[in-house]
Order: structure tokens, then C-alpha cells, then sequence
């Protein structure tokens, strides 16, 4: 669902907030693991290097984003269900 939820993020980047903290205090944040795939994690490494901004502060904004916006049609997104595809897929958090 993460995955799905940052890919719309995406798709609007146009929507992401000028400026992204460089971090989050304990309180403002909870711990949170997500995989996407590969492609779409390196859309928001770029994003975070372009912001001087962290990996997940970048997913965390997109998923935001991708709550705000789910109605919206998809290009279809589906999570890899296979061991060798599950090997395609970044880790960000």
C-alpha cells in the first residue's frame, strides 16, 4: 500500500511542500518501513538530494500526497509478489 501511495506522491510532485525539514523530532515521527520498487525509489533519493532532505522525510510527504489524492486514477501499481521480484525493490526508511 506504501509502495501504491508514493507512486501517486509521484505523479504530483508539483505538490510537494517548498520546503521538507531535515529532520523530524521523536514526537513529530513514528518509525515506519516501506519498499517500493526500485525505480520509484530512486525517483525519491533524487527528490531528497535535490532538497537537501532525508529518503523518508521525502516518502513520508509523497504518501501524504498519495492519501490526498487516491481517488485519482492510477497507472495500475502493484506491488512484485514473487521472491524474484521482491529482489527489484529499495528499502526506504
Amino acid at each position: 500500500m506504501a509502495a501504491e501511495l508514493i507512486a501517486v506522491g509521484l505523479r504530483c510532485t508539483e505538490r510537494l511542500p517548498t520546503e521538507l525539514p531535515p529532520r523530524l523530532s521523536s514526537t513529530e515521527a513514528a518509525d515506519f518501513t516501506a519498499r517500493i520498487p526500485a525505480p520509484h525509489g530512486k525517483s525519491v533519493r533524487a527528490i531528497a538530494r535535490a532538497r537537501d532532505s532525508r529518503i523518508s522525510i521525502v516518502a513520508g510527504a509523497l504518501i501524504t500526497i498519495g492519501l490526498r489524492h487516491t481517488h485519482e486514477p492510477d497507472d495500475e501499481i502493484t506491488a512484485p509478489t514473487s521472491a524474484a521480484a521482491q529482489q527489484d525493490l529499495t528499502h526506504a526508511g
